[in-house]
């Protein structure tokens, strides 16, 4: 049934928006905005989590979404459905960043800050991400850090859209606190010439802590889904 009733929703999403004028669709559109992001939650980690609960018995969530679909019945896998992409289909490009230690590849779609599109957009070689103020408003509890530097290191690894060392995320796919939508952390060495190289949330924070560095949270909200993680990708 959940398949259905995604569809249904989505419908049901298209006539409000054909049938209200644009400040009545807005308000409730803000107005039901958390609702969303769960739904795009549950895109994002497959349709058993959102519809049992917030544990995936052990599996990544794109396992658990893998076993939801075999239970759907194979027959509704041979409805003309095709998973080769079609000629000449737009690719998003992949930035190299880290987490929990390790190398990890994600993309950045949208963002709630036009400056930041513009940067990110330059350093993608020109592939558009889409402004959407409406991300700003989302509340906290529904987001996850992106730690990016402002100074530091500017060799011996990937760059970040600030040309220095690349972002750091915290809660990767199968943390339970994972969401594809990140909160902007600005860190900024007090010291760039004594700068090193930060692999996960935890080495930031201990930095932090320890006074070697400042952050700040200028209220930016991105859309950056892993295509690749510790133990697992796409």
């Amino acid at each position: 049934l959940a398949l259905p009733l995604q569809l249904v929703g989505l419908r049901l999403l298209q006539h409000l928006e054909l049938s209200l004028d644009g400040v009545r669709w807005q308000a409730l559109r803000l107005k039901y905005l958390p609702l969303l992001v769960q739904f795009n939650q549950a895109l994002e980690f497959g349709i058993g989590e959102f519809f049992g609960g917030t544990t995936i018995g052990g599996r990544s969530p794109l396992s658990a979404r893998s076993q939801g679909m075999k239970r759907m019945g194979k027959g509704s896998m041979s409805m003309g459905m095709s998973m080769t992409a079609p000629k000449g289909a737009p690719v998003i490009p992949p930035v190299t960043s880290y987490s929990e230690g390790k190398t990890i590849l994600f993309i950045h779609t949208e963002t709630s800050d036009e400056k930041l599109a513009k940067i990110l957009t330059d350093m993608m070689g020109g592939s558009p991400l889409l402004v959407v103020p409406s991300l700003a408003k989302i509340p906290q509890n529904f987001l996850a850090h992106v730690y990016v530097f402002t100074n530091g290191l500017k060799k011996g690894g990937p760059t970040g859209p600030l040309g220095f060392q690349a972002d750091v995320f915290e809660n990767p796919p199968g943390d339970p606190a994972y969401s594809p939508l990140r909160k902007v952390t600005l860190v900024t060495w007090k010291n760039p010439s004594a700068a090193r190289r930060l692999k996960s949330a935890a080495e930031v924070r201990k930095v932090l802590r320890s006074g070697e560095a400042v952050a700040k949270v200028p209220g930016i909200v991105v859309n950056m889904p892993f295509l690749t993680w510790p133990g697992g990708k796409r």
